[in-house]
């Protein structure tokens, strides 16, 4: 089961994806890391569905700049 904290990440993913809004998708997935969160498969299936039909070297470019910030922030949240 979603946990209840969850629920607004998700919707909030969902809206985005449906906007195009794919760097805030990416931003939803760094910020449910960065609380602890579990990302779960719809959450990547929401993230991989924002981002189909875009420049895929900028996208990965994107994502790999908000992986290593979202590790940052997990990283500053542990010590």
């Amino acid at each position: 089961s979603l946990q209840p904290r969850l629920v607004p990440f998700s919707a909030a993913m969902q809206a985005c994806e449906r906007a195009g809004q794919w760097r805030s998708v990416l931003s939803g997935v760094v910020q449910m890391w960065s609380r602890g969160f579990h990302v779960d498969a719809l959450a990547y299936n929401v993230a991989f569905k924002a981002l189909s039909g875009n420049d895929w070297v900028r996208v990965l470019s994107a994502f790999e700049h908000l992986l290593l910030e979202g590790a940052a922030a997990v990283a500053l949240d542990s010590s």
